[in-house]
Formats: C-alpha cells, sequence, structure tokens
C-alpha cells in the first residue's frame, strides 16, 4: 500500500475508522507519519455504487434511467449528483 500523501511504500495498518458505509481499513505511513484511508473521499454512497452509475452514463443511459435503478436499490440520489459523477469519472 503506498502513502496518498507522499507515495511510500513505509505503511502499516493503523486500525479502522467508521464511515457511513461502515468500517474502513486505516492505514499510517512511517514516512510521513500521517493516517489515511484508500477508496473514495468525501462520498455518502458506497465506490461499487458511484461507478456503476457512471459505467452506466458511458454506455448511454439516461440520467433519468439511472436514478430510477439508483431508487430500486435503496439509493436517493438527484440527477445533478448523477450528472457529477458522470463529469468526474468518465473525462
Amino acid at each position: 500500500m503506498k502513502c496518498t500523501n507522499c507515495s511510500s511504500d513505509k505503511t502499516v495498518k493503523r486500525g479502522f475508522r467508521q464511515t457511513n458505509q461502515g468500517k474502513k481499513q486505516l492505514y499510517l505511513c512511517k514516512s510521513c507519519k500521517r493516517k489515511f484511508v484508500t477508496g473514495l473521499k468525501k462520498h455518502r454512497y458506497p465506490e461499487s455504487v458511484i461507478k456503476e452509475a457512471a459505467k452506466m452514463r458511458a454506455n448511454g443511459k439516461k440520467l433519468r434511467e439511472i436514478q430510477l435503478w439508483l431508487d430500486s436499490r435503496g439509493y436517493k440520489t438527484s440527477l445533478w449528483t448523477i450528472s457529477k459523477w458522470d463529469r468526474k469519472f468518465n473525462k
């Protein structure tokens, strides 16, 4: 695991961090002494859901179709949110 701050390989597991999606593995960099987690940061929805929605948009699905698909799985999102995911992950 590489440090997200200094890209050092000298990292160790340092417990867990509780998030809305559950526990995430917390790491400590022995070079710069910073803690970090992997994955998407500051997102309310799980990474797998966001990436699947962005993939559907790249394949030509309409925003409304993706919103209905997310609603059927229990994720209430706006069209604006899906549009932001599309711009961020489908450059």
